[in-house]
């Protein structure tokens, strides 16, 4: 049973919890009945639950150690240069590559990794709504199609965002009623920042129904219901879930206190992944100061471990401080790379990078026992592939059941933070519905890179060598009456990669 048009919606940080919110107090149509009548599972994102990992294996079928990106940044640790990982990164074609080389038309609107795009024949691709500073597209004759579109506006907790944001969702239903219409496509996938852009800023929207969700909802639902009508097949799928959180583990901290990770007091090589972004866009509401003389002095008696008696007695009086003055005084730390042996270098990573061989085992030993660890592993323990080199020695996994998560890269003094926070959480969503095949999955759950070899084996074409889980594929295949069959990729894509990264 081939499938000739496949729709997919991808909703960043959509939970099955915040599906049941919105069923509940009726806020769509069009997605409640899709949902009523789908194969509904739990998706589980690649490790870590981070946008760039997940929706990269989501995209490609392939888990990080086979496409190279195992979070958003990247430390060479030949020469410390930190940096964003970018679609020339990739080490494996995402879906509509793939459909590319099997002479398949699609639409991919906001493809991971976002930038830059690459062309490719038979793909009309915009990036636009991650991480890019305006909307990048191919061919260029869909300038007319994204004109107007504004680039993403500065993501806070204002109204002027929320205004903002509603307005770029009215040109994303253009530009779907346009595109879905007046060009030939056998799959056409889009993805949507929401409702993670606005959960890390309106947490309450975790159990309480906000006056603009509505507004916002409507018009994905307007969406949803242009894909359903035009396509044989609809999926809607999401990267990682969210959740609320009681504790953060500093990894840095951890290193810190074993004396395997140096405090930088000076100007700072590594910046957290929230910063990097921002610069990215062009949105960025950090700036460089100057540290004085005075706040390096606090800030060595607030973290070194000598000055913990003083450190004792000056909390208080710290914590009671204006907010604004306690961070003028102390500035925010962060370890050195250069001087250090091991070092994180972002919160997205949940890695731990390390510059001298043979003090991994005693480092996973120590996290280990330290509590709100679910697991520690080596790198090689939790992917597998050609390009597992890239990813930092060390792998901390935090107890997400009992309320931990990992925090900052920046240094807080304590190795546990306890505060209450919202944040990602591994179980995302796969929905399936299929028009002329009413079989439902009975799966409880699915993993982030079954999905691309999924939705191309269903469409009767070859899925990729590379792909994992083939046993699951071919037995789900069969099940859907579709046989399995595989191609190698990798090498066209290599050639591709190469002429874009010679003419950027």
């Amino acid at each position: 049973m081939m499938i000739e048009r496949v729709a997919v919606l991808g909703l960043d940080a959509l939970s099955w919890r915040y599906v049941e919110k919105i069923i509940r107090i009726n806020a769509t149509d069009t997605l409640k009945w899709i949902f009523n009548r789908s194969s509904n599972m739990t998706l589980k994102a690649e490790f870590p639950p981070f946008t760039f990992p997940s929706w990269t294996s989501i995209m490609t079928g392939v888990n990080p150690g086979k496409h190279g990106i195992f979070a958003f940044d990247y430390v060479d640790l030949n020469n410390l240069e930190h940096r964003l990982c970018t679609a020339l990164d990739l080490m494996h074609p995402r879906i509509h590559e793939i459909l590319a080389y099997n002479n398949i038309p699609s639409i991919m609107i906001n493809p991971i990794p976002s930038f830059p795009v690459i062309p490719i024949k038979n793909s009309y691709i915009i990036s636009h709504m991650f991480f890019v500073d305006k909307p990048h597209y191919s061919p260029k004759n869909l300038g007319k199609v994204v004109s107007g579109l504004p680039g993403h506006p500065i993501i806070q907790r204002t109204t002027e965002f929320v205004h903002a944001y509603i307005r770029i969702l009215d040109h994303y239903v253009s530009i779907v009623e346009e595109l879905i219409t007046n060009t030939e496509w056998r799959l056409f996938w889009i993805t949507l920042n929401f409702p993670d852009v606005f959960l890390h800023h309106f947490p309450e929207m975790m159990n309480d129904f906000m006056r603009f969700e509505e507004v916002i909802l409507r018009k994905i639902d307007r969406i949803a219901s242009l894909l359903l009508k035009h396509s044989d097949a609809i999926f809607i799928v999401s990267d990682h879930g969210f959740a609320k959180y009681n504790y953060a583990i500093s990894l840095n901290d951890v290193l810190v206190n074993l004396g395997l990770a140096k405090i930088s007091y000076g100007r700072r090589k590594l910046r957290d992944i929230d910063e990097m972004l921002f610069r990215r866009m062009s949105t960025c509401p950090y700036r460089e100061h100057q540290r004085r003389r005075i706040s390096l002095i606090f800030s060595k008696i607030v973290y070194s471990p000598i000055f913990y008696p003083l450190r004792r007695v000056l909390k208080p009086i710290l914590i009671n401080l204006p907010r604004a003055f306690r961070l003028k005084l102390i500035p925010t730390i962060y370890v050195d790379p250069q001087k250090s042996l091991a070092f994180v270098s972002s919160s997205s990573s949940f890695g731990i990078y390390l510059k001298k061989m043979g003090i991994e085992n005693s480092i996973i030993s120590y996290f280990r026992k330290l509590g709100g660890i679910k697991w520690a592993k080596k790198r090689e323990e939790v992917y597998s592939g050609p390009y597992i080199h890239r990813a930092p020695q060390i792998f901390v996994c935090p107890d997400y059941r009992r309320k931990y998560f990992i925090a900052k890269s920046k240094i807080y003094g304590r190795e546990i933070v306890r505060r209450e926070f919202v944040h990602h959480h591994p179980d995302g969503i796969f929905s399936m519905f299929i028009k002329k095949n009413p079989i439902r999955l009975e799966l409880r759950e699915l993993h982030a890179r079954n999905v691309t070899p999924l939705i191309i084996g269903l469409m009767g074409v070859p899925i990729s060598k590379m792909a994992d889980d083939i046993d699951l594929l071919r037995n789900i295949l069969s099940y859907l009456g579709e046989k399995l069959s595989l191609k190698n990729y990798s090498m066209r894509w290599r050639i591709t990669r190469s002429l874009r990264s010679t003419n950027k």
